[in-house]
């Protein structure tokens, strides 16, 4: 068995002795005995996911209510003084102490419920809120909330970026929670925060028996996690909430540049390979005339013929001794080299697609 989290194969089995009463985390008894695993790497606490785990859960949510003993309310958080408030409320409360937000903005809740988060952010700020989840149970409540909307399905398919994206209790059920953070990440703004909530395993034991909870989250556990996925703590707290884990995450920009610069050196590595892989009698040229086109003909200064521009200011002159033509001069049969990014150069060989040359990229 490899860890959710880490995929370490340094995972050890904890003999707990099982009895098969445990529970969902809409508080319904469950039969069903926990096969409980830990990381020596990164000391994640988890349930083995097999076949028969994931028909448990999945039953488990298709009969989901929640919170069902309150008939929908959401779960209250008392105070020191033994005041109740929302639990929406007290977590807005600490986020907006820690973290400065717009008046503006956009916000993604993934697994929004029936809308307790967002209807009480709604009540704060004017920013466009989105609320995802499996299935549509909840839509009519969602989009009732002020400049709300209802995604039913993967998040991932949302073609957008947003200021703020919320997860309160969903990654101690996520099967992959690496992979969940690496694609909440990329939906981010380049200022973006990421709030999680997830239960505190140190001061709540209990979750080993909630079924559906697949990853067991210690602090330790949970920090070492978001590391792996190039992201950087800004804040976090096990008093916000109690027997609960508060974080607030944005993108760890060192690791994120790094990692964005290793993407373009094996780019420019990658079209010499292919270029040096072409029959020595193809006429070779290179599209645009600045750094990118410069990076590629410095590496292969023999196999180019000359460079493509669709800028009149620069077609007729000379770049690196070599001349700079028009789309239009380029031969039948020539191989142009699109020096950019994938999806850049895909737009640009389907624009100019119809000629008879090949794009390489």
């Amino acid at each position: 068995m490899n860890c959710i989290a880490c995929q370490s194969t340094d995972v050890t089995r904890i003999d707990l002795n099982f009895d098969p009463h445990c529970v969902t985390s809409d508080c319904q008894p469950v039969r069903y005995r926990p096969n409980i695993y830990f990381c020596q790497h990164c000391s994640l606490v988890q349930k083995k996911i097999d076949q028969d785990y994931k028909i448990l859960t999945q039953q488990i949510y298709q009969d989901y209510k929640i919170y069902d003993q309150a008939g929908g309310v959401e779960q209250a958080v008392f105070t020191q003084t033994g005041d109740a408030l929302p639990r929406s409320q007290v977590i807005i409360d600490w986020l907006t102490s820690h973290v400065k937000l717009g008046e503006q903005g956009k916000l993604l809740e993934i697994g929004c419920g029936n809308g307790s988060f967002l209807r009480s952010f709604a009540q704060q700020r004017e920013w466009v809120l989105t609320g995802t989840e499996f299935d549509d149970r909840n839509r009519q409540h969602i989009e009732a909330i002020k400049n709300s909307r209802f995604f039913n399905g993967d998040f991932v398919e949302i073609n957008e970026q947003f200021d703020l994206i919320v997860c309160i209790h969903v990654l101690e059920h996520i099967y992959d929670p690496r992979e969940f953070l690496l694609n909440c990440s990329q939906k981010l703004t380049p200022t973006g925060k990421i709030l999680i909530e997830v239960p505190d395993l140190d001061s709540s034991p209990f979750d080993i028996f909630i079924a559906d909870h697949c990853a067991h989250f210690s602090i330790n556990s949970l920090i070492k996690l978001v590391h792996r996925c190039q992201l950087k703590v800004v804040s976090i707290s096990n008093r916000v909430v109690g027997k609960e884990i508060t974080i607030v995450l944005e993108r760890d920009q060192s690791t994120h540049y790094v990692a964005l610069v290793a993407t373009y050196q094996a780019l420019t590595t990658g079209l010499a390979e292919k270029i040096n892989a072409l029959s020595p009698d193809r006429t070779i040229c290179i599209f645009g005339s600045s750094i990118a086109a410069t990076v590629i003909a410095s590496k292969l200064s023999t196999k180019i013929q000359f460079f493509v521009d669709e800028d009149q200011s620069k077609i007729g002159n000379q770049h690196l001794g070599l001349p700079i033509l028009a789309m239009n001069e380029v031969p039948a049969g020539a191989v142009v080299v699109l020096p950019m990014n994938p999806s850049t150069a895909l737009n640009i060989a389907n624009r100019l697609a119809g000629r008879d040359i090949e794009f390489l990229f």
